[in-house]
């Protein structure tokens, strides 16, 4: 520690002469107290008696941040799980990136999420000769050239939209209402994954749900992703029964795939009647078009709840 005689002798020894104040210590200050030294030193002119010493300088405060309080417990706040966190960002996703089971997918840097996302599309397409076999693929309208198509360009891009672009591999969400290899593909995707999507058409204020049909034998339980007819994704529900009353509230009809309302199309009055009463419906009336739709939603609603 350098004493205050120190600077005095230092200070006294420039070519320039300066003034240092004396210091001056109360006779009866207390030991512990601390003795504020001087801030500034002030040079002194040639007339001593002239000279003015420099006023401190005094930095601006900067103006306190009022923390934010927490969120009230009146304000509802929605569920956010897995891919539902791309929400933020507003832009469409490929369905292989759906599920990702790998802990470290969500917080990776871009080149690790490419690399997870591609090993993604090599486990899905290895499922796929077994699944086609143990699923019913046939009779749900898969085809393997078409699966194959599909999952082989993510096998080397993973879920990269441009580079399936490029491929003409791309996944159109606002067909999967109309076409059947996009719907296939979806459906695939969701068995092989064993997780459920649900594709909202704000236009028609429609929401149809992958897969066509899910084996609930071994008490699984199956997560549901939401994403706009765009694949942009939206906010989960906590459970699907949440989901089912949403809709129910705010006008939205739940249906599934155009696979079950096809295969319910060729069954006769009489045998969607005797379908109807089998799942315990109690009005299978009307029409066969209405009869159709009122089992497929029927046996939907059973599933997801």
């Amino acid at each position: 520690m350098v004493s205050y005689e120190e600077v005095g002798r230092v200070v006294a020894s420039n070519r320039e002469a300066f003034h240092l104040p004396v210091l001056s210590f109360p006779k009866e200050a207390p030991a512990c107290e601390w003795v504020r030294l001087p801030s500034v030193v002030v040079p002194l002119s040639e007339d001593e008696d002239n000279h003015q010493p420099i006023p401190p300088v005094h930095k601006s405060e900067k103006p306190s941040v009022v923390p934010k309080g927490p969120v009230p417990v009146s304000v509802p706040v929605p569920v956010v799980t897995g891919i539902a966190r791309h929400s933020a960002r507003q832009r469409a996703v490929d369905p292989i990136v759906l599920g990702i089971e790998d802990p470290l997918y969500e917080d990776a840097p871009p080149r690790t999420k490419h690399q997870i996302e591609c090993e993604e599309g090599v486990r899905l397409e290895a499922k796929m000769n077994d699944l086609y076999k143990s699923q019913g693929g046939r009779s749900r309208g898969w085809t393997k050239i078409s699966l194959e198509m599909m999952i082989k360009p993510r096998c080397a891009s993973g879920g990269n939209l441009k580079e399936l672009d490029v491929a003409k591999r791309g996944f159109l969400w606002p067909l999967v209402r109309t076409d059947k290899p996009t719907s296939s593909f979806l459906d695939f995707l969701c068995v092989a994954k064993g997780i459920r999507v649900a594709v909202w058409f704000e236009e028609d204020k429609q929401v149809i749900v992958y897969p066509a049909a899910d084996n609930l034998d071994n008490g699984s339980t199956f997560p549901l992703y939401h994403v706009t007819d765009h694949g942009v994704p939206k906010d989960d529900f906590a459970t699907c029964q949440a989901f089912l009353e949403s809709c129910d509230a705010n006008g939205w009809v739940v249906l599934p795939p155009a696979s079950i309302l096809h295969s319910l199309e060729g069954l006769t009055l009489p045998e969607l009647e005797s379908v109807g009463t089998k799942l315990g419906m109690t009005d299978v009336s009307g029409n066969k078009a209405t009869r159709v739709a009122k089992i497929a939603v029927f046996k939907l609603r059973q599933r997801l709840s």
